[in-house]
């Protein structure tokens, strides 16, 4: 019996770690301690309660009765956290799951002029989304960090795709440019990606998502027009 007591408070514990560490954040939990902590407190008071009440008044199935009555504490719990930790693993798992759903439809690589040396091009790639929801892209980058180039969204078209509130549709497919710019660094575009990180929000359990483009179409393109002259996309409709 003791174990299972014990284990109950290892449990409300991790229950509770989310709770605790909003709580730390600028000291509110020092300000207002039962607002990030109560739950815990009754937690812990019916669990131990409930284990002197076990041993008291139960004789037959003790060690039975007493994980009954841990479980329905913590069930409990689940229901009147505002955040718990068990149901945050639980819905960023979910939030995974979708952004793991998006498709990569189509990948369009044109070749930009660049005012100095280097390879400059656009990059546009068409994803369908899972759900009707909205969806963050943040810079897009290619090589690894020492040799990282960051790429810049191109934005006359579409505009609103990049707008933190716009929703996109299930199964629509929507195209983002972004132009890269490499200046003096060498990449071997044929094993070379770029990398897509997709987010579906800002809050604090948000899931990201990095897909990876592949570039092995770049050589292709540049042979294609090896001296471009236009410095902007053509656009996409």
């Amino acid at each position: 019996m003791p174990a299972i007591a014990l284990i109950a408070i290892l449990l409300a514990v991790m229950q509770n770690i989310v709770m605790f560490t909003f709580g730390l954040k600028e000291s509110a939990i020092v300000s207002s301690p039962l607002s990030f902590g109560g739950v815990f407190l009754v937690e812990l008071v019916s669990i131990g309660g409930g284990y002197f009440w076990v041993r008291k008044c139960v004789r037959n199935r003790r060690r039975l009765a007493l994980a009954a009555w841990v479980i329905a504490v913590l069930g409990a719990a689940e229901f009147v956290l505002p955040v718990s930790s068990f149901g945050a693993v639980v819905q960023h798992a979910k939030r995974e799951r979708v952004l793991n759903r998006i498709e990569h439809m189509k990948t369009v690589i044109e070749p930009l002029a660049s005012d100095r040396s280097g390879v400059r091009f656009a990059l546009t790639y068409t994803l369908k989304f899972p759900n009707t929801a909205r969806y963050l892209t943040f810079p897009a980058w290619l090589g690894p960090p020492p040799n990282r180039v960051f790429g810049d969204y191109f934005m006359k078209v579409h505009p609103e795709y990049y707008d933190e509130n716009h929703v996109f549709d299930a199964g629509r497919l929507y195209s983002f440019t972004v132009v890269f710019d490499t200046g003096d660094r060498q990449f071997d575009y044929s094993r070379e990606t770029a990398s897509i990180d997709i987010c579906d929000g800002k809050d604090y359990f948000m899931a990201c998502r990095v897909i990876a483009i592949p570039l092995d179409g770049v050589p292709a393109a540049l042979a294609a027009h090896p001296s471009p002259t236009s410095r902007e996309p053509a656009g996409v409709q």
